[in-house]
């Protein structure tokens, strides 16, 4: 891994350390930045753990999970945080721009994040469930590698 996926990601988990959040995380990348360039990596995971925090900022419990896994032809990002959902919500309308659980002119973090599931030709699953009587989200995203650029 780069220094400089290194130091964004150590940047990014001491953002959420400073407001008060535990993060645990879990890291097995090793030719990530060869095969996805870093403007993506740093979009989708910036946005992830973006909205996680002012997800969690507001929850009692302030715990986040991350974990980006390679396998042989994916990559698979993992983000879990506390949030209130309510029987039969769905994040799809939140797949556009301007469309937002924190109101209006915002919203296009998850947007941005769909963009990039696309451009990989992945998927991106968000589940709601409970984790010791906390409620939350999760989202699994896993993007399809391209040809290694040198």
């Amino acid at each position: 891994v780069s220094s400089v996926l290194t130091a964004f990601l150590y940047m990014k988990f001491k953002e959420v350390k400073d407001k008060g959040i535990n993060i645990e995380y879990n890291l097995h990348i090793d030719k990530l930045e060869k095969v996805i360039p870093f403007p993506d990596v740093v979009e989708l995971v910036g946005n992830l753990l973006d909205n996680a925090v002012e997800a969690t900022i507001k929850n009692q419990n302030k715990n986040i999970y991350f974990e980006v896994e390679e396998r042989v032809n994916e990559v698979i990002f993992i983000l879990s945080n506390p949030y209130e959902w309510v029987e039969g919500e769905s994040f799809n309308k939140y797949m556009v721009d301007g469309k937002s659980t924190k109101g209006n002119g915002r919203g296009f973090g998850l947007t941005n994040i769909n963009k990039i599931v696309e451009r990989y030709h992945g998927f991106m699953q968000v589940l709601f469930d409970c984790d010791q009587e906390v409620k939350v989200v999760r989202f699994e995203i896993a993007l399809q590698f391209k040809l290694e650029r040198s």
